[in-house]
């Protein structure tokens, strides 16, 4: 069935609005969260912290976990205690670089806030009183930008002023006043008052062979007696009386020869006759 012109055409609109919403314009971020970060940051860092803990058990996990985020809050506040300034450190080091780019701008007043501001050949719209600027970073991040910073110093402000209370030292001090407290290791726990948690039945595995367990039995098999009164012997034939009736032909066979040779061995009680006797019979 051909494709038609329409049909066509809605694809490729349903394919570059796909496209859009994957790449994410920052002109279409919320001003809420106060970042131009494509990625979320905070999850990643977070993820990247657990790395050696996530393949553990829960309670070895957990405990990871604790001790991680207790000395990380600890820290933080005696890091945030050392800056004098107003703004947190990577802040001020992004509002400094503004400060000097700025410099580079020109500014035509338009009424009481808002100004025309020409940077590098682009023209930009910046209302100081409502915090807005043409190019949204000021928006997005609530940061002054470059051609905010240009208007803030043509009108003798500060610029750390027109920074929004979310990135100061003093909000920074106030996410942090908590403490985790220390706890005492697992054999200082009290025990408590339930049933005692045992571990699971231990069951041997149908794939599981024991190679000590079959030497056992091989040396149980060498050493059984098949019959009652039998030899430790392999074979079940070699039984007592076998043993004794084969033990009598040898001795029979025996006597037999030593007559014959003249060794001078009677043939029932085995008593030894004189040179002189064997001579005369002879």
């Amino acid at each position: 069935m051909p494709i038609s012109r329409t049909n066509s055409k809605e694809k490729f609109l349903m394919s570059l609005c796909g496209e859009q919403q994957k790449r994410q314009p920052r002109h279409a971020f919320s001003t809420v969260p106060k970042c131009d970060m494509l990625l979320n940051n905070l999850c990643e860092v977070f993820n990247s912290k657990l790395i050696t803990a996530r393949d553990k058990s829960l309670l070895t996990m957990c405990e990871m976990i604790r001790r991680y985020l207790m000395t990380r809050i600890v820290k933080n506040r005696e890091a945030m205690n050392k800056v004098s300034g107003p703004l947190c450190p990577r802040i001020q080091n992004k509002l400094n670089i503004n400060k000097i780019e700025s410099r580079d701008s020109k500014n035509d007043l338009l009424d009481g806030n808002r100004f025309e501001v020409t940077y590098k050949g682009k023209q930009y719209i910046v209302d100081i009183a409502a915090k807005k600027c043409a190019c949204y970073k000021w928006d997005l991040t609530c940061i002054s930008c470059k051609h905010a910073v240009s208007v803030i110093t043509h009108k003798k402000h500060i610029p750390e002023d027109y920074v929004d209370d979310y990135f100061k030292v003093e909000t920074y001090h106030r996410v942090y006043p908590h403490l985790i407290l220390p706890t005492n290791g697992e054999e200082l726990w009290p025990m408590g008052a339930g049933n005692k948690v045992m571990p699971p039945d231990m069951r041997k595995q149908p794939a599981q062979t024991s190679t000590v367990g079959s030497k056992k039995k091989k040396v149980e098999r060498r050493n059984k007696k098949y019959n009652a009164g039998a030899s430790t012997s392999h074979h079940s034939s070699m039984t007592q009386e076998n043993v004794s009736s084969q033990r009598s032909v040898a001795s029979g066979t025996r006597r037999s020869v030593a007559q014959r040779a003249g060794t001078g061995i009677s043939g029932a009680s085995g008593t030894p006759r004189s040179d002189a006797e064997v001579s005369g019979r002879q």
